[in-house]
């Protein structure tokens, strides 16, 4: 009769320590995917950072890239005035040229 609680107290601690070390691996694991977790939350993090900064950087050039232009543009308009005006200076001139001509022709 002893021995029977003794066989059923030692098959119950033999389980107990199979539950024990299920739960262990359980954990174990569980704790790895956490690590995982973490590791891609960090590798998120700094790809959050590097975004960031490209987009700085391309605000940056972009701000730059419109004065440029900006630049540009108020060169073209000085140079189309110029052109207008020179233009105009060469029809004086022409006209100046006729009116010599007829002048030495009548004379």
């Amino acid at each position: 009769d002893l021995e029977e609680p003794a066989s059923a107290q030692l098959s119950q601690a033999f389980e107990h320590r199979r539950l024990a070390e299920e739960a262990q691996n359980h954990s174990d694991e569980l704790r790895n995917q956490l690590a995982l977790v973490s590791q891609q939350l960090s590798l998120s993090q700094q790809q959050y950072y590097n975004a960031n900064q490209l987009l700085e950087q391309a605000r940056y050039q972009d701000g730059q890239l419109r004065a440029k232009l900006a630049e540009g543009q108020t060169m073209i308009s000085y140079l189309e005035a110029e052109k207008e005006h020179l233009t105009l200076k060469v029809g004086e001139l022409e006209k100046q040229k006729e009116d010599q001509e007829k002048d030495h022709s009548t004379a």
